[in-house]
């Protein structure tokens, strides 16, 4: 039952927000945000209790052409917990970062953002391949309408962009779903892991399914090559869609890899493991350097988060105990840290409509709080000792480092040497640079900002020094779901099941 209400609660508060107010910007505001911190304290839950909430699953529909009923299935573990953490707290900062940008078109916004809330929320709690499919999908069709209605001057072309590509992407996952539930009259996650139904299929057919699932999650994430919609995207959504984009959409790519990709097909995921290795190695070098080479600063973040979330997909497909707990660390720590970049980001062009790397100069005299909360969000996402994005990029390097394979280590780590490049020389230019004199009078950052940005970086501080509840919560599920990969990569044998007969029991 309490996994039905987090479920239902973002949309019934995107229909009390309908009706607020459409004129009153800032009434919507304070509607919207209040909807958004009770939903945030409805979730906290699932990682306070000692016990997980109770799954929920019951028949729901059969579906055509096939045997199979889909189930409305629910449930939660670490890594559902605080993924879900990572959204509900999330849209908040969104809901408050978009003010100044949406203005009194706020009604419209926060319903679109609360939907979407309500849509991601569903993909995590989903133990039914239908389901999470639904869920999956449907939370682009919120976001295609946050951008083309309030991104930049290049919103609709970039909505289009995003939304063929990553639709195209989940075409061969739609495909692969119902070729499962025609052929093995099931879609229940639960089901297909625990009774391993897809070794029963064909090499072909097995070769075919894992394709379908990996290509629409390395879509998502996204993962070189398949990058092409994310830079134009980030750069043209609104500063409260960016947030959720980068911050959480984002993650149901690597989680899908690890929740449905390892455990489904261990064997595959093991024999194609350098492929996604060398792919992952390639999103973190050339993330970097077309980060480097970026003069739009939304577009830098953008091809940094092609670089950190690439580090994340090594440390997946290396298997490794700790690798996949850095994993989970990471993906909640580049949320927090990514979101406070674009934050800060888009404070500053809402005030002088500019945005470029080269706009800028000498703010740290004239944005004093802009310039040390922009400093402190910049040191997180480059992983200062301290912050939660080190100890995510700690333990997926210790991870991934193997004396055999060491040249993936060394890669992977260049990632924070040119990650503090970049970012560095950002923070040179802008804040620390020849003051522009076209930018005389640039307001300091508002209360609103402060508190919109501050919690991220506390936050940031504070899984940088005790990431423990992520790794033990998080962390453990994610080891779990790649055991059965990790054993067959290392050549181990099947654990042999123990059958006791009845003579045995007799005897005992």
């Amino acid at each position: 039952m309490y996994l039905t209400a987090l479920l239902a609660a973002p949309f019934a508060a995107a229909l009390l927000a309908c009706f607020g107010s459409g004129r009153d910007g800032a009434a919507a505001t304070r509607l919207a945000l209040v909807l958004a911190l009770a939903i945030a304290a409805l979730g906290v839950p699932l990682v306070t209790c000692l016990t997980a909430p109770g799954a929920v699953e019951h028949a729901w529909f059969s579906l055509a052409g096939t045997g199979a009923v889909v189930q409305f299935s629910l449930a939660s573990d670490g890594l559902t917990a605080w993924l879900i953490q990572l959204v509900t707290f999330l849209v908040p900062v969104g809901l408050l970062a978009s003010r100044d940008q949406v203005g009194e078109r706020m009604r419209e916004f926060a319903v679109a953002v609360l939907v979407m809330e309500g849509l991601m929320i569903g993909a995590l709690l989903s133990r039914d391949l239908v389901l999470f499919y639904l869920c999956f999908e449907g939370m682009l069709i919120p976001m295609v309408v946050l951008m083309a209605l309030f991104g930049g001057t290049d919103r609709r072309g970039a909505a289009l962009q995003f939304f063929l590509y990553t639709m195209l992407g989940s075409v061969g996952l739609l495909v692969a779903i119902w070729y499962i539930a025609q052929t093995l009259q099931t879609t229940s996650l639960t089901e297909l892991m625990d009774s391993r139904m897809l070794a029963t299929l064909s090499s072909g057919e097995q070769v075919a399914l894992f394709a379908a699932f990996a290509l629409a999650f390395a879509v998502k994430v996204p993962l070189a090559p398949f990058h092409g919609w994310q830079a134009r995207a980030y750069a043209e959504c609104p500063t409260g869609a960016v947030v959720l984009l980068s911050g959480a959409m984002a993650k149901l790519g690597t989680y899908g890899l690890i929740r449905f990709v390892l455990p489904l097909f261990p064997e595959l995921s093991a024999e194609y493991a350098n492929l996604f290795i060398i792919l992952g190695l390639v999103s973190v070098i050339a993330g970097a350097l077309m980060a480097w080479a970026a003069t739009d600063v939304k577009r830098l973040i953008a091809f940094s988060s092609l670089s950190h979330l690439g580090l994340v997909v090594v440390g997946i497909f290396t298997f490794s105990d700790l690798a996949l707990k850095g994993a989970a660390v990471q993906m909640v720590a580049h949320g927090i840290s990514v979101a406070a970049l674009f934050v800060l980001v888009g404070a500053l062009e809402s005030r002088a409509l500019k945005r470029g790397i080269d706009d800028f100069g000498g703010l740290a005299g004239r944005a004093p709080i802009l310039a040390t909360l922009f400093i402190g969000a910049a040191l997180a996402s480059a992983a200062l000792p301290g912050t939660a994005n080190f100890a995510g990029e700690f333990l997926l390097l210790m991870g991934v480092f193997q004396p055999r394979q060491w040249w993936i280590a060394a890669i992977a780590g260049l990632s924070t040497i040119l990650t503090a490049v970049y970012l560095l020389r950002l923070v040179q230019r802008w804040f620390y640079g020849p003051r522009r004199a076209d930018l005389a009078v640039l307001p300091d950052l508002g209360v609103r900002e402060v508190v919109t940005v501050a919690p991220l970086l506390a936050l940031s501080l504070f899984f940088g020094f005790y990431p423990k509840p992520i790794s033990d919560q998080a962390g453990t599920v994610a080891s779990r779901l790649g055991a059965e990969a990790r054993r067959v990569a290392s050549g181990a044998p099947a654990p042999v099941a123990v059958v006791e007969t009845k003579d045995a029991h007799a005897a005992r």
